[in-house]
């Protein structure tokens, strides 16, 4: 398993950062209130790598959940702010 450690990224979208995803795949997802920028910003790498998904969401980004079940993924939500895309 290969692990890539992202700790600070501004203003770049998921398909910039040149990561190469599976659906063996696993993004940790904490982004301030950006969750929905940050969906969309990937729709491309989403839809062609299928990663797996833990992300923070506030209040206000409930648009991620609606855009990752638009893109066929599954999702779980084990607490308040956090949501699993399988």
């Amino acid at each position: 398993m290969k692990c890539v450690g992202v700790s600070r990224i501004q203003n770049k979208i998921l398909e910039e950062l040149k990561v190469e995803l599976s659906g063996k795949s696993i993004l940790l997802i904490d982004v301030e209130r950006a969750g929905t920028n940050v969906i969309r910003g990937g729709v491309n790498t989403l839809i062609t790598s299928r990663p797996k998904m833990i992300m923070e969401l506030r209040e206000g980004e409930e648009k991620v959940q609606e855009i990752l079940k638009s893109l066929g993924y599954t999702i779980n939500k084990p607490s308040k702010h956090f949501v699993i895309a399988l």
